[in-house]
């Protein structure tokens, strides 16, 4: 089939909202009309006539181009077009002779009209293309569907230089006309891509809006019987957590027992509270956090048992059995929600996202697989463990291997060494033993970490309520039973200002805070409070940044002290590789690539560059967990309810956050105005 080289792209879809989408209209239509002339030396008065000729009928794609005034002809740039091929795919394509649909000629055109030499470099490809496809049947055929098209792409050139002189215009963006994301890494041939660049605009609707609309769904759906899992996406600080301190009968888990225990004082209705293990008495604690460092679970709920005549423990047992057995409403943990398993609720709901619940990792190594193996007596059980290190230690970084339990008939005797003598095992190797795959380490490959994906009950109904929660993932965690709802898109009433000059990342801040003296000339706003990297709190704050003490990247959820504050939210949080590979793999995620460079990358409606994976899976992970931890952080001055700005230094962009100087200074002086009322 011959290539189509007039109608082949729907120019309004290209360039819908593009500042220049009439200059394009008006460029298509000028070459359809001058490619039926055929003497060069009257195109300029052509054009001059056919002009007049649009205006006075009233054609829009002529009266809707703005005229600059600048009726100069632009200087042309000196670059080396033969170089620049090397980096960019499409332009190497137009020098070869490649035949190309005619948008993407038009947006080269545009280009290289402003480039030293562009023209001719132009007209030569088109002559290389004619001579290497003049023969062919394609070739001919699109002739006789269309004999101007040749001509056409010749007068591209002068008629982007006859509107250009009249109307100014930028080069058409790569993204706009290229195949090859590849090419993105520039804007156009002659600007390099050293910024965040938007996209898709950001629509939020005012809060008070998007807050009912949540209410409205969930006391929909905490009223309809069903056994689905309802995901919801809410924005931070429109009351998700206080709308569930007047359910009744509901099981409420919460990351940890601090924000358990904090909205245990705000609930409106009768309610029981599982008790923590910090309140038992120090030798108690200690064997019990042994046993669950071990992963000997069963063992540390046996020991309560037999310490029950210590009158604390015996009152922690009573507490805990209570919840356990109750039909009023109960606050308890994530772990708890998900591992006990004979709840009377119906009802189960998730404040904040238990995804690292749901997908647990931990580690072991082979040292102590071989303490263990050296401990045993029974020789069936000492040769398995034998033939598993070995298994192990050939392991290869990219596969996934299951923990066989068949193996160990006699998974007893692992139990009863490990727990007789828990305090000569570091890790937890038992719940190795229980796992769904295991990783190796190749930095360490003395360690071995390890997954295992746990199912949420299938015979309740659980609602998950979280700022965070990614629903491409949740389709994979929950299948068919995923109900999900989007509660996220706010205006924000206070401003968030995205600095993304630098990454931030630990290994950026490492090599920035290494030598410097003055941190005002990085961090502008380093007197507000500071949220940032746990590894990095100790160097900031000796350059005096003011750092929130008990705060930092993966230990954000909850906290409400800085509520109506403006902060400083500083850093890219990144997670060790080996985890993103162990949550692809219990995600069921097909993986065929590890690479891992600074890329090109369009996500959260911004173009950008950014370190991460080639695979667009792993991709998918490294980006929920980086921006769950900057929301989070954003969200501890509740910015979404509060007149406060937030200061972002970070290179992932935010579709929420002002990033460009022309927004900065337009929701500042929103702000300004509204506070001023």
């Amino acid at each position: 089939m011959a290539q189509n080289y007039i109608d082949n792209v729907d120019t309004e879809f290209l360039f819908y909202g593009h500042k220049y989408e009439s200059f394009i209209m008006c460029v298509d239509a000028a070459t359809d009309f001058l490619s039926t002339k055929r003497d060069p030396n009257h195109y300029s008065q052509d054009l001059t006539r056919y002009d007049k000729s649009c205006v006075e009928s009233g054609k829009s794609y002529i009266n809707n181009v703005e005229d600059n005034g600048n009726h100069t002809k632009p200087e042309l740039k000196q670059i080396d077009i033969g170089q620049l091929s090397n980096h960019i795919q499409i332009l190497d394509e137009l020098i070869t002779g490649k035949w190309l649909p005619y948008h993407i000629y038009r947006g080269l055109a545009t280009n290289l009209v402003l480039i030293h030499g562009g023209v001719s470099i132009y007209k030569k490809s088109l002559a290389t293309m004619l001579e290497l496809y003049k023969d062919t049947v394609e070739f001919q055929q699109a002739l006789q569907d269309n004999p101007n098209f040749i001509y056409r792409l010749k007068v591209l050139p002068t008629v982007i230089n006859h509107y250009g002189k009249h109307y100014g215009y930028i080069p058409i963006d790569l993204q706009y006309f290229s195949p090859h994301s590849n090419d993105w890494t520039y804007i156009n041939l002659l600007t390099p891509l050293s910024q965040v660049v938007r996209v898709e605009p950001y629509q939020g609707k005012p809060v008070d809006e998007v807050r009912q609309e949540f209410i409205n769904k969930f006391n929909e759906v905490t009223t309809t019987p069903d056994t689905n899992i309802h995901v919801f996406r809410v924005a931070t600080a429109i009351g998700k957590t206080e709308l569930c301190t007047s359910l009744e009968n509901v099981l409420l888990a919460f990351p940890d027992h601090a924000l358990k225990d904090e909205v245990s004082t705000r609930m409106k209705v009768d309610h029981k509270v599982t008790p923590d293990t910090k309140d038992l008495p120090t030798e108690i604690k200690k064997k019990l956090d042994i046993l669950y460092r071990i992963g000997a679970y069963s063992a540390a709920n046996r020991f309560l048992g037999v310490s029950a005549t210590n009158t604390t423990v015996k009152r922690y047992n009573v507490d805990m059995s209570a919840c356990y057995n109750s039909n009023d409403t109960v606050l308890t943990t994530h772990n708890k929600a998900l591992h006990y398993k004979e709840w009377q609720h119906t009802t189960i709901i998730f404040d904040e996202d238990p995804f690292k619940t749901i997908l647990s990792n931990g580690k072991t190594t082979l040292t102590e697989l071989r303490q263990l193996r050296n401990k045993m007596v029974d020789a069936t059980v000492k040769d398995k463990l034998t033939h598993l290190i070995n298994e192990i230690g050939q392991t290869d970084l990219n596969s996934h291997t299951p923990v066989d339990l068949s193996l160990f008939e006699d998974f007893e005797f692992i139990q009863k060494e490990v727990v007789d003598n828990c305090d000569n095992y570091s890790t937890n190797v038992l719940q190795f033993f229980q796992s769904s795959c295991y990783l190796i380490d190749k930095v360490e490959n003395n360690i071995i970490h390890f997954g295992n994906r746990h199912k949420l009950p299938t015979d309740k109904k659980v609602i998950i309520l979280s700022a965070t929660v990614d629903e491409a993932i949740y389709r994979r965690l929950c299948g068919n039973r995923l109900r999900f709802y989007n509660f996220s898109d706010v205006q924000p009433t206070g401003v968030i200002l995205q600095n993304a000059t630098y990454s931030f990342s630990s290994s950026s801040l490492t090599e920035h805070l290494k030598d410097i003296d003055d941190i005002s000339a990085l961090i502008p706003t380093s007197s507000l409070p500071t949220i940032t990297l746990a590894k990095h709190k100790k160097r900031l704050g000796e350059l005096e940044v003011n750092i929130v003490d008990d705060m930092h990247f993966g230990k954000v959820s909850g906290y409400d002290e800085l509520k109506g504050q403006d902060i400083n939210v500083l850093g890219t949080f990144f997670i060790n590789p080996i985890a993103i590979f162990l949550y692809a793999k219990l995600l069921d995620m097909s993986i065929d690539s590890y690479e891992f460079e600074n890329q090109i990358v369009i996500h959260n409606g911004f173009r950008f560059r950014f370190s991460t994976y080639n695979n667009q899976d792993l991709r998918s992970i490294h980006f929920y967990i980086a921006q769950t931890e900057l929301r989070q952080a954003i969200g501890r001055s509740r910015v979404n309810t509060e007149r406060c700005k937030v200061y972002v230094y970070s290179n992932f962009p935010l579709p929420e956050a002002c990033v460009t100087a022309d927004e900065k200074a337009l929701a500042l002086d929103r702000l300004r105005r509204e506070t001023d009322k």
